[in-house]
């Protein structure tokens, strides 16, 4: 916009409020797609931005969330599946998770799954690569491919003990192993 635009705009705020509306409701997608591309070159005005209206916003934003999750379970389920069969780094992280919920069901829970890894999702993975046997890739990472194997096995830790829990799920006791291997072992304690 010009000089002459501008001022204009402001002898005539109503107006330009009114005009500028109506361009955008009858360009959206233009529209849409020039945010996006700002958003994209500006992550880290994106990011300041997000955070600082969630943290005006975070009763709203999480009683919304919440209420949308419980309206739309099949949804959410869907997305969540897709984004697990997408992402390595998720699926790593729901795994973690899931396995250490499932050790812990019976007893008190301290520090969170990924957390208790001592290091990075990316590290772990990085890790688990490095162990990579021949013929195992991310994409075989199934119940008939390889598993995530814990070298010594959660059954073998006093997981109510914190020492012991992170040294159970510290991704130094992480490995990948063939699913039939792995399920033969089952919880007896052995080394790679």
């Amino acid at each position: 916009m010009n000089a002459n635009g501008r001022k204009w705009a402001r002898e005539n705020r109503g107006r330009a409020t009114a005009k500028s509306r109506a361009w955008r409701k009858c360009n959206r997608e233009q529209v849409r797609d020039a945010a996006s591309a700002w958003r994209a070159q500006n992550p880290e005005k994106t990011r300041a931005y997000s955070k600082r209206y969630y943290s005006k916003n975070a009763p709203e934003i999480r009683s919304k969330s919440k209420a949308f999750k419980s309206a739309n379970r099949a949804l959410v389920r869907s997305y969540e599946n897709t984004r697990r069969a997408t992402n390595t780094n998720v699926r790593l992280a729901h795994v973690l998770r899931s396995r250490l919920h499932d050790a812990l069901r019976r007893g008190p829970k301290r520090g969170s799954a990924v957390s208790l890894l001592g290091c990075t999702i990316d590290e772990a993975l990085s890790h688990i690569e490095a162990l990579f046997q021949p013929g195992m890739s991310w994409e075989n990472w199934a119940l008939d491919g390889w598993h995530i194997d814990h070298i010594k096995p959660l059954a073998t830790f006093d997981l109510t003990d914190p020492r012991q829990l992170a040294q159970a799920c510290h991704y130094t006791n992480l490995q990948p192993l063939w699913a039939r291997d792995n399920q033969s072992k089952g919880a007896r304690d052995c080394a790679r």
